[in-house]
């Protein structure tokens, strides 16, 4: 088999901007594919969606006792709002959302230490606190670092509301360590629909047209972040793939989506499948890309199919003297909205060393990518492919494994989506 042409690196560059979803720098990325798919000679296809968002007007956290100071916060999105005079209460450090830490939290503003869940959530109203703030960062990090804009997922919003803000870790240690009593909050957002674009292009099989392989990779990225490990590399492997088959004819059809607002709750793919309700019976397989380049990493395959591709995956491995991790697990990818509706998946990524990888921060910069870790991912990636599309019988059948779909079932109940498709 002949080797890619090297350009993936170049096409990677293309991708280093900010590109949260829903925002007009989101359809750039999108029209920037549709560019690279055209450049090739293939046909695309632009498919938009649209979601509730919500954006934040006024975020603003003052302690009033013992001392006074206000502080750097950003508001959750879709949280309740207080009047424009704000809210006044008594304030504590809950750490871990429990019954037993929140016992004499009721009317109360409550700091967390660690994420928002679903099941902490509940606890909060439960024990009718006022409003909480969560923390992030790290307390090694600079006074005026990044500092995220959280969501109430759909699932805690029908629970119902609390005003919530975000403040940065070292800011949350300077609340305890000084003893703030007594706080003043202020919450106001405005909900507004916004749009978000798939991305679609198609390689006809030669000779079994109807059986369908499906790849896929998101191209929007988190606030703050250039979004080139998380996940531009992966949509210049779905673009490096679109060339080579292109010139080398599958027998099996090739459907390439690149995916909008996955950091949002795997809507894009969701929406795929949605509006693609008759045609899910020919998918017979999907591939994923998500997290890729990086300099110090090791590659890895999480397989949420028959788990023989396990051994599959070993001896290519061994073949191309390539060195791959395979997973029998589910990930947090979009493959997860395919393995959902019953579409066996895999999917691929190379996770980086602790130290070493900046995912969702805006250190995800091509600084940190190598050219040659992205180029030997993606010929592996390629040749897994290959095999696969153009087998006499395809080896995977068409069905999720009884433990994979168990698994499936529980991560959607914990990581619902944070925006809701209209």
């Amino acid at each position: 088999m002949a080797m890619l042409k090297s350009g993936a690196f170049i096409k990677l560059k293309r991708f280093t901007f900010e590109r949260v979803a829903g925002s007009q720098q989101e359809r750039q990325a999108a029209e920037l594919i549709q560019r690279e798919i055209d450049s090739l000679g293939a046909i695309s296809s632009l498919e938009a969606f649209f979601i509730q968002n919500s954006v934040p007007c006024t975020a603003e956290f003052t302690v009033l006792e013992p001392y006074q100071r206000s502080y750097s916060v950003t508001c959750y999105r879709f949280s309740s709002n207080t009047s424009d005079e704000g809210l006044v209460s008594d304030f504590m450090c809950v750490g871990e959302p429990s019954e037993i830490s929140l016992a004499s939290a009721k009317g109360k503003v409550v700091l967390l230490c660690g994420r928002l869940t679903l099941d902490g959530y509940q606890l909060l109203l439960k024990a009718g606190v006022s409003a909480f703030l969560t923390m992030s960062g790290s307390l090694t990090d600079s006074s005026d670092s990044d500092l995220e804009t959280p969501y109430l997922s759909q699932a805690m919003r029908k629970y119902g509301l609390l005003p919530g803000l975000n403040i940065r870790m070292r800011d949350g240690m300077e609340l305890v360590r000084q003893g703030a009593s007594k706080v003043k909050l202020t919450v106001v957002c405005q909900e507004v629909v916004c749009s978000s674009h798939n991305v679609i292009a198609e390689i006809p099989g030669q000779t079994k047209p109807d059986e369908v392989i499906a790849l896929g990779a998101h191209y929007d990225c988190v606030q703050f972040s250039s979004g080139v490990y998380d996940n531009g590399a992966g949509c210049v492997t779905l673009l490096q793939l679109l060339e080579y088959f292109l010139n080398h004819p599958p027998e099996r059809t090739l459907r390439f989506l690149w995916f909008g607002a996955e950091e949002l709750g795997l809507l894009g793919s969701q929406e795929y499948l949605k509006t693609h309700i008759e045609e899910r019976p020919k998918i017979r397989f999907m591939i994923n890309v998500d997290l890729g380049g990086i300099v110090f990493g090791r590659d890895m395959l999480c397989i949420s199919a028959d788990k023989d591709l396990m051994v599959f995956t070993e001896y290519l491995s061994k073949e191309l003297g390539f060195p791959i991790e395979p997973r029998y697990e589910i990930t947090s990818g979009d493959c997860a909205s395919f393995v959902n509706v019953g579409i066996p998946a895999v999917s691929f990524c190379r996770a980086g060393l602790s130290g070493s990888e900046f995912m969702h921060t805006r250190y995800d910069c091509i600084e940190f990518q190598s050219q040659q870790a992205l180029e030997n991912s993606i010929h592996f990636i390629l040749r897994f492919t290959e095999r696969l599309v153009n087998s006499a019988v395809f080896p995977v059948s068409r069905k999720v494994p009884d433990d994979i779909a168990d698994d499936i079932d529980q991560y959607f109940q914990n990581h619902p989506a944070s925006l809701e498709l209209l």
